[in-house]
């Protein structure tokens, strides 16, 4: 979602020079490449702020001067947040999906969230002294040969803290692909208690270039401008396996063996964040009458859940009556997205989540140590003028291989091959 930034963790890890040339699993066909993803399980204590910080209550400050955005008495790093019309998710067992970017010369390898809901590119920077940057592999600008500074430095506020940091380029490999000079945010502040779960080191944005800052050019579209690649295509793949690489993002194109049937397109309707338009919302047949005329929908990778707007999603969640102890899911009903007179649909099995009797809760897992169940979804205001809107995150494109093409500017889904 929109500058979906989360950039911490759990243990400190030395970045190590290796190139992402030279990683075992990386795959090329012909004109396409496919990066290994890995997905990785984590605990957020609070699911309510980590979606306040990648959402709406952002606001940019910018400077030339980086010492002049920070003010350590302005945020307390203790601060708590208590947001209204919440869907309960404490201690939710949330999944991202990483892959692995090369930064400088020599390299210095780190993972990323590949996030279509976000246009810049953040990494942590070895200036930062706080706990959510030494649990992760930082960026040395001083060890690479190939950095530049810009002069302009960037902060970010949202309900539970701050980030700031400077901006630079570099040159950075991607699934074998050399992007030469490519602009960063070097993250020299995290402050805020929703860092301190995720299991990433940075944000690679690939929206379009209207929500980056300064203007400057997303990854993807210095791939574009420099002609790297045949087709200006990329696709993902998504396994709901813990643990393991056979996720993957695709460069050039698409790969037929991820998925079962033919690829079905839509046009983009904003160049922002990558939004399509979908004919009708149902809940097992019934028209839910949300899109009048129609429903916008992001495909967003940088996302767990389903969200919807506020109104609308507590009218759908009403008619998912799910027993406390999860005994009806075989008649709970369908939940479907009608695009172009094509039907997307989330089985119970897709939407439904386990919780085990610690309180932990697991998507797409069934135990026999299940207490209860939650929905997968989250309640969202997208402002306008780009929503309101549907996030289509994890929940939907693990099911549905997903295609974002930036040469006709559509997005397209197949229904994804079983792992």
């Amino acid at each position: 979602m929109v500058l979906t930034w989360l950039l911490a963790g759990i243990l400190v890890v030395v970045a190590h020079a290796v190139s992402v040339e030279e990683q075992p699993c990386l795959k090329q066909e012909g004109s396409i490449i496919s990066i290994p993803l890995k997905k990785k399980t984590i605990t957020v204590h609070d699911q309510q702020a980590m979606f306040d910080f990648i959402t709406k209550s952002q606001s940019y400050l910018i400077s030339s001067d980086l010492s002049a955005l920070i003010d350590d008495e302005e945020v307390d790093e203790t601060i708590t947040y208590t947001p209204g019309g919440r869907v309960p998710m404490h201690n939710f067992k949330n999944t991202q999906y990483t892959g692995q970017v090369a930064i400088g010369s020599p390299d210095h390898v780190f993972d990323v969230i590949f996030d279509t809901g976000s246009a810049n590119f953040w990494i942590n920077s070895a200036n930062c002294p706080d706990k959510g940057c030494l649990a992760h592999r930082q960026y040395n600008a001083s060890n690479s040969s190939t950095f530049k500074k810009s002069g302009l430095s960037l902060e970010v506020q949202f309900g539970t803290g701050k980030l700031a940091g400077e901006i630079g380029s570099d040159n950075v490999f991607m699934g074998g692909l050399n992007i030469s000079s490519q602009n960063f945010s070097l993250i020299e502040r995290e402050i805020g208690e929703v860092f301190l779960e995720a299991k990433f080191d940075g944000i690679v944005g690939l929206a379009y270039p209207d929500m980056a800052a300064y203007n400057m050019s997303p990854l993807f579209d210095n791939v574009i401008n420099q002609k790297i690649l045949q087709r200006n295509v990329f696709s993902f793949y998504y396994d709901r396996k813990e643990d393991s690489y056979s996720s993957q993002m695709v460069l050039g194109g698409v790969d037929p063996s991820l998925f079962i049937g033919e690829i079905r397109y839509y046009p983009v309707v904003d160049k922002y964040y990558w939004t399509i338009e979908a004919d009708q919302i149902l809940l097992g047949e019934r028209d839910l009458g949300f899109c009048r005329p129609k429903c916008r929908l992001v495909a967003d990778t940088g996302t767990s859940l389903v969200t919807g707007p506020s109104e609308q999603l507590s009218i759908l969640l009403d008619g998912i009556a799910v027993d406390d102890g999860c005994s009806n899911l075989g008649q709970l009903p369908d939940i479907s997205f009608v695009i172009n007179g094509d039907r997307y649909s989330l089985t119970p099995a897709d939407y439904i989540m386990a919780v085990s009797q610690d309180g932990i809760e697991k998507p797409y897992a069934r135990s026999s140590m299940m207490t209860n169940c939650a929905a997968a979804f989250m309640p969202l205001d997208v402002p306008e003028p780009q929503g309101p809107a549907w996030i289509l995150g994890d929940v939907f494109l693990t099911k549905y291989y997903t295609v974002f093409d930036r040469d006709s500017n559509q997005v397209g889904f197949a229904l994804a091959k079983p792992s």
